[in-house]
């Protein structure tokens, strides 16, 4: 058994010899992103580049942009968008 396995570590906190670590679902991200789930999508590094680029262009960020193509996209096919 590895000197951090999970099954170690559950059995120190239920016997009581080490404290229970806090969860770490949320302990690396931001606030925001909180309940909210990550979607990945792959592009050529040119487009990359050139939508970074419409973002400071148009005083907003990459996270606005994605939301404004997701609403168009949910629009066009009859969806509610999001919020």
């Amino acid at each position: 058994m590895s000197k951090d396995s999970p099954l170690k570590r559950a059995v120190q906190s239920v016997s009581g010899r080490a404290p229970k670590p806090e969860p770490l679902s949320y302990a690396r991200s931001a606030p925001s992103r909180h309940g909210k789930k990550g979607i990945v999508i792959y592009v050529d590094p040119s487009v990359a580049k050139r939508l970074r680029q419409m973002a400071l262009d148009h005083g907003t960020s990459l996270q606005a942009l994605g939301e404004e193509a997701i609403n168009g996209l949910l629009a066009k096919y009859g969806e509610k968008p999001i919020a």
